[in-house]
């Protein structure tokens, strides 16, 4: 099978289970999470004001990441976008509105956020590097999906 077809195939299997997978990752996460906190003692308040201050910032990542997906939602015209997830991809028109002018994907971008977030919270320098390489291959191969799927139903509107 050609790289293109097995990127498509993959993108729609992802596509499809997209709301589930994640959280096979986030409950990896947060096991890290649980061992750090047995098997690390906070003997400075130096390593405990840091944490603080990460999971601080961790809340605030993931809030910019919830806001990102409600202003995107808020300007999505209806049957563009949505859970798709048994009829795999579905789309009467093209969201060019919103967030959807600068960016082709404020949703995962939202997504981004929000789990990073949680990987912030998580406060593992190597799981957050994990993080990004998972994420980019998770949602390259999604986005592929959709383009592939916009590019036949909308040709040159979609390219331009």
């Amino acid at each position: 099978m050609a790289l293109k077809e097995q990127l498509k195939q993959q993108g729609d299997y992802l596509f499809k289970n997209r709301s589930f997978l994640p959280l096979i990752f986030i409950a990896f996460a947060l096991a890290i999470k649980g061992y750090y906190i047995v098997n690390t003692p906070l003997n400075s308040p130096t390593v405990a004001m840091f944490t603080d201050f990460m999971n601080s910032i961790s809340i605030y990542v993931g809030l910019f990441g919830l806001i990102v997906r409600i202003y995107t939602v808020g300007y999505t015209p209806k049957n563009t976008s949505g859970r798709n997830t048994k009829e795999g991809q579905v789309a009467n028109e093209l969201n060019t509105k919103g967030l959807y002018s600068t960016t082709p994907n404020p949703l995962y971008l939202g997504n981004f956020f929000m789990w990073m977030g949680v990987i912030l919270y998580i406060n593992v320098a190597w799981l957050f590097l994990l993080f990004i390489f998972v994420f980019w291959m998770y949602y390259e191969r999604i986005i592929y999906a959709e383009e592939v799927f916009l590019r036949k139903k909308f040709g040159n509107t979609y390219l331009k």
